[in-house]
């Protein structure tokens, strides 16, 4: 059983808090595979979400963000949403959030990665991770990221 445990905690290492956060290269918004955390470097914060546009919760999170509340500009937030949707490639996706960047994994092995890397059990899950990618927050849900955004 302890072998059992250890291998879970092996498992799951990547997406705990401290850890670096895994550089996903998915299909951005322009339909070109690239590097999640690629031109980060004017912020001081990332906030990545992991969605799904036919989630009711992942539609009130959005909805909040579009607000573009005023703690995202104080403390130099990128938004990235990335949605693990197998079937997407031909169908449009929706970009609820203004100034967000969007990524999807629409195939089998894309969405894998995806799952192995970050440890997703449902959506909306968000990650803050600091300047470094390392993970500061993880498995907020809607309704307390901006209590955590105020703890940084």
């Amino acid at each position: 059983q302890l072998a059992r445990l250890i291998a879970e905690a092996d498992r799951i290492r990547p997406s705990m808090c401290g850890a670096t956060a895994f550089n996903l290269q998915l299909k951005n918004n322009k339909g070109e595979i690239r590097p999640i955390f690629e031109n980060d470097s004017a912020y001081d914060y990332t906030f990545l979400i992991f969605w799904d546009p036919e989630c009711e919760h992942c539609e009130v999170l959005m909805k909040k963000l579009a607000e573009q509340p005023k703690w995202i500009k104080d403390k130099k937030i990128r938004l990235v949403a990335a949605a693990a949707i197998e079937g997407w490639e031909n169908k449009s996706i929706p970009n609820p959030v203004e100034n967000m960047e969007y990524y999807w994994a629409t195939t089998v092995e894309e969405t894998g990665i995806v799952f192995r890397n970050y440890f997703l059990g449902s959506t909306p899950e968000i990650f803050i991770l600091d300047k470094q990618h390392r993970i500061k927050y993880k498995d907020l849900k809607e309704y307390d990221f901006e209590k955590a955004i105020n703890n940084l």
